[in-house]
């Protein structure tokens, strides 16, 4: 698994409504291709992207809003 603490656990319930979070494997491409969130990452309506954060570190926003995944681990979104 790529981004993942030490002994980090992944809270699969810290994800967009409808979603849950499972770890990122990588496997060689491009790993956002296997997320079912990637349109709405792509459109990113109303800063979706960060709010619904994948990645295990955090983002800044221009109005110094901190973005972060509370269990610091990288992941993908897959359907429920």
């Amino acid at each position: 698994m790529i981004g993942q603490k030490k002994n980090g656990k992944i809270d699969k319930t810290e994800a967009p409504k409808d979603f849950i979070a499972v770890p990122k494997i990588y496997k060689g491409y491009n790993i956002c291709r296997d997320c079912d969130a990637r349109s709405l990452c792509q459109e990113n309506k109303d800063n979706w992207c960060r709010q619904n954060r994948c990645m295990g570190y955090e983002a800044t926003g221009d109005d110094g809003t901190v973005y972060k995944r509370q269990d610091g681990c990288s992941v993908l979104f897959k359907k429920k």
